[in-house]
């Protein structure tokens, strides 16, 4: 309930609605008094009120329930741990010696980030194998600290608008700010940027998109960006929301399809024609 105290530490015991295990030190060592904790994509919020060597006792402003495996983000801290997980490395190594086109690296916090992974794949590429592209995915507040947005998109191959988690991390009406930040740095380094989460993400359900989303894909496609129609994980949310996913999935990705292509031509014809013969000469390619 609001108001209620409860407590994250690193026993094994098992929960309850008193306490819980959190197994995740760094998140216990980064976090102050004050600092905001907001569990299973904002569903759950909490505030720290005290904390201890091995312990957070939060406060509960939004109530509910904390399940097994559910994510926790801390907007007010900067985690002192590589993206990279143990099993990163292992899938990383892996597509380095099948061959890749991309890696993405996710929660990017600071350009150090991006120079780890890029370290680990010149140890990790084998001779004479291709050398994948890398693109972050900015959804932490930290990449907008000083100049670290600049910093990750001048060592990036492309960049990710991830609305989901910054969605999550930063408050509703700073998103659409913040990415419009991330499009015009990428674009005055001519770097290749992404819009993902929630795009035409009603035609789950429906033949055709709301009127907000036909806004929202045009205005990236204005913006001279790539909106994201799906990647592999995005995908796997919508084969599970389908009614009939073995049926459906072809029709599905054929019409969202279809819809991003009548979005690009309309936006284009709808753009004075001189302004579409500057837009072109003035592309930057996208930078080695």
């Amino acid at each position: 309930m609001v108001g209620q105290t409860f407590r994250f530490d690193l026993d094994d015991a098992k929960g309850d609605n008193t306490r819980v295990k959190l197994p995740h030190p760094e998140i216990i060592g980064a976090s102050e008094v004050g600092h905001t904790l907001l569990i299973d994509d904002g569903k759950v919020k909490m505030t720290v009120i005290n904390k201890g060597r091995d312990y957070l006792e939060c406060r509960v402003d939004v109530p509910g329930m904390i399940k097994d495996r559910k994510g926790v983000n801390t907007p007010d801290s900067v985690l002192n741990i590589s993206p990279l997980t143990p099993k990163d490395r292992s899938d990383l190594e892996y597509m380095l010696q099948i061959g890749v086109d991309w890696v993405a690296l996710s929660f990017v916090q600071t350009p150090g980030d991006i120079e780890e992974i890029h370290a680990l794949i010149d140890e990790k590429l084998p001779p004479d194998a291709f050398r994948p592209s890398v693109m972050a995915k900015i959804e932490k507040p930290s990449c907008f600290y000083g100049d670290n947005l600049k910093q990750i998109v001048a060592l990036c191959n492309g960049i990710m608008v991830a609305r989901g988690d910054l969605g999550v991390e930063c408050a509703p009406e700073d998103v659409p700010i913040l990415q419009k930040t991330i499009i015009d740095e990428c674009r005055s380094q001519g770097k290749p940027v992404i819009v993902a989460t929630q795009m035409l993400e009603s035609m789950i359900e429906s033949p055709t998109p709301t009127r907000a989303e036909a806004s929202d894909v045009s205005t990236a496609i204005v913006s001279v960006i790539l909106p994201r129609c799906f990647c592999r994980r995005r995908l796997d949310s919508y084969l599970a929301a389908l009614t009939h996913p073995f049926v459906n999935v072809l029709t599905f990705a054929v019409r969202r399809s279809r819809c991003y292509y009548a979005f690009c031509r309309k936006c284009r014809r709808s753009l004075p024609r001189g302004v579409r013969r500057h837009a072109t000469a003035n592309h930057q390619p996208c930078r080695k």
